[in-house]
């Protein structure tokens, strides 16, 4: 399914994979609006973060999009 030109289900999209974040508790994403477009956006403020926290965010980011992709 292409969704490069579809902002509406994209924005959707981001929005789903936010709040699975935030019901799984395993990090924390917010979102914000840039130009006009749903963005997800991370604050990492804890003391014990480390590289690999990290490099596991837009991973993790990328796996949960891809499960609603082919939901």
């Amino acid at each position: 399914m292409g969704l490069r030109n579809d902002d509406k289900t994209l924005d959707a999209m981001n929005k789903s994979i936010m709040e699975s974040f935030q019901a799984g508790g395993a990090a924390f994403i917010s979102s914000t609006t840039l130009r006009n477009r749903l963005a997800l956006r991370a604050c990492i403020l804890h003391y014990e973060t480390t590289e690999g926290d990290l490099i596991a965010l837009p991973a993790t980011v990328h796996e949960v999009g891809a499960q609603f992709r082919n939901a």
